[in-house]
């Protein structure tokens, strides 16, 4: 029988909650667009690929790089705070942008570039390849609706080129604009060697450490964090996913905890629900759409059992609830539900959630044995 814990877990980040404003909203067009907000100007230093040094040292800024991974030029921006300049051991967190989004995208607006400020880590944000491919939206068994080809950035998170999101065809490709085909006219990438040479590039050019490399996403990137923490857990700490579910069958390499935030009105979940937000209390676990798309695959990647401990509260003025599986080898799955999020990263400019720091909170606990 299901331990019922009506508790206020996070208690510490009610601290950041008490007292403060509620902003005002500031909603994107687009599912996985961000708010506006001024980019920061050029680089403080642009590098490619560099020899291995010993002794590497951390310079604070920003840090672009380019790397090449079975002939693909592959992309990342790494932000150094003055927090963590010099030979500082830094820990890691590894933050991937969602369908259309890119590195850049997600430098500017996600928060993690001020949480590492305060806190001392450094940074990482990887760009998705650009691809020619189909998507169903509206579930009616066809790719042949209006806007269902789509030409952008996307990870290879588990289902890219499968029955789900198939690429386009050669013949295709070669009706697309001239911009277009230069970007979308190459094979499916291996994106889990290009975060496997995207650790190794920054062990050996950056002062980490590399016990403590976390990896997070949203949507698309929440979905490639997944599959990160379970295919990869040997060489990350801990990891999560905003709006997305696992596309991943796992078991997970080693134990691992993963936590999956998500909105109870996201626009590509309450489908499920007639349009309507889902209700924030313990019966949201028992719905179909729930326990199918989001719990049972992650019990099945971590081998946890379906037990679980029940703790709601408010953070940041905003109610929350939350569901904790764990088991004694050491894997964690925790999911929150959040009040009044659609499907969108909070920064608090687009929500009062700051998830940034929700989530190094929870990074903190944990490092590699």
């Amino acid at each position: 029988m299901n331990t019922i814990r009506k508790a206020f877990f996070l208690a510490a980040l009610l601290l950041l909650a008490s007292g403060c404003m509620r902003p005002v909203r500031q909603k994107p067009n687009a599912a996985e667009s961000a708010p506006t907000q001024t980019a920061e100007s050029a680089p403080t230093q642009t590098a490619e690929t560099s020899p291995a040094s010993s002794g590497a040292i951390n310079t604070p800024g920003r840090h672009d790089h380019t790397i090449s991974v079975s002939g693909a030029a592959r992309e990342f921006i790494v932000y150094v705070p003055e927090s963590a300049k010099g030979a500082s051991n830094a820990p890691v967190v590894v933050v991937i942008h969602g369908t259309t989004g890119d590195g850049l995208r997600f430098y500017n607006m996600s928060g993690w570039r001020e949480k590492a400020d305060q806190e001392g880590f450094l940074v990482v944000f990887p760009t998705a390849l650009t691809y020619c491919f189909y998507e169903d939206e509206n579930r009616d068994g066809d790719f042949n609706d209006r806007n269902e080809k789509k030409v952008t950035t996307k990870w290879d998170a588990g289902p890219l080129g499968g029955e789900r999101y198939p690429l386009c065809p050669q013949d295709e490709i070669a009706r697309l604009t001239p911009a277009e085909r230069a970007l979308a006219d190459h094979p499916l990438a291996d994106d889990m060697a290009f975060f496997q040479s995207l650790f190794d590039f920054m062990e050996a050019n950056y002062s980490i450490n590399s016990k403590r490399i976390y990896v997070t996403g949203h949507s698309n990137g929440g979905q490639m964090a997944g599959r990160l923490a379970v295919e990869m857990s040997e060489r990350i700490a801990a990891g999560a996913s905003n709006e997305s579910p696992l596309g991943v069958s796992g078991p997970s390499t080693r134990p691992i905890s993963f936590i999956l935030t998500y909105g109870n009105q996201d626009d590509n979940f309450v489908r499920y629900s007639n349009g309507k937000p889902y209700p924030l209390d313990e019966s949201l676990i028992d719905l179909q759409p729930v326990k199918t798309l989001l719990v049972s695959p992650w019990l099945s990647a971590l081998q946890l059992a379906d037990e679980y401990e029940y703790s709601e509260g408010m953070i940041f003025g905003e109610r929350y609830v939350q569901f904790t599986y764990a088991s004694g080898s050491g894997s964690s799955f925790q999911l929150m539900f959040i009040d009044d999020l659609d499907h969108n990263y909070p920064n608090g400019k687009n929500h009062p959630v700051i998830m940034a720091d929700i989530l190094w909170k929870f990074f903190s606990q944990f490092q590699l044995p």
